[in-house]
């Protein structure tokens, strides 16, 4: 059998076939380093299968939660009037509509000031968010995320 310092040297090299490869290290040696590199590669597929089995399981879930829970979202600007009316076909008799998020400085102003509440909500229609006080100056903008439950 070669010495390790002729196997490097001739590996440098290169090895040209399995023959000369059988021939510097030896025909055992060869062999036993297919059976490690084989056990390797199914090591490495089963690594690859859970891997893709993981992912299958997440999308699932996903999809689950989504399903679950159905969001419809948009926004709305306030009209010059105590009712600003939202047209939205997406909310259910028992959606959550939650819309006190304002997107400008006006409209957190309001929503500090004037009391605004969801006064209706019809479903396949929309709904209508009210003041307490007051007339907003119109231009406060609101995001909205309306939940729907299955």
């Amino acid at each position: 059998m070669a010495s390790l310092d002729d196997i490097v040297s001739t590996m440098k090299g290169g090895v040209q076939n399995v023959g000369q490869l059988c021939q510097i290290i030896g025909t055992t040696a060869v062999a036993n380093i297919v059976i490690a590199l084989q056990s390797a590669v199914a090591g490495i597929d089963a690594i690859n299968t859970g891997v893709t089995s993981i992912n299958t399981s997440i999308s699932t879930l996903s999809h689950v939660i989504a399903s679950a829970f159905p969001q419809v979202m948009g926004s709305f600007t306030l009209s010059t009037a105590t009712a600003t009316i939202v047209t939205q076909p997406g909310v259910a008799a028992n959606g959550v509509v939650l819309w006190n998020n304002p997107t400008n400085a006006t409209a957190a102003l309001t929503l500090r000031t004037q009391g605004l509440f969801l006064s209706a909500q019809t479903a396949g229609s929309g709904f209508v968010i009210s003041t307490q006080t007051g007339v907003p100056t119109g231009g406060e903008h609101f995001s909205y995320v309306v939940v729907n439950p299955v």
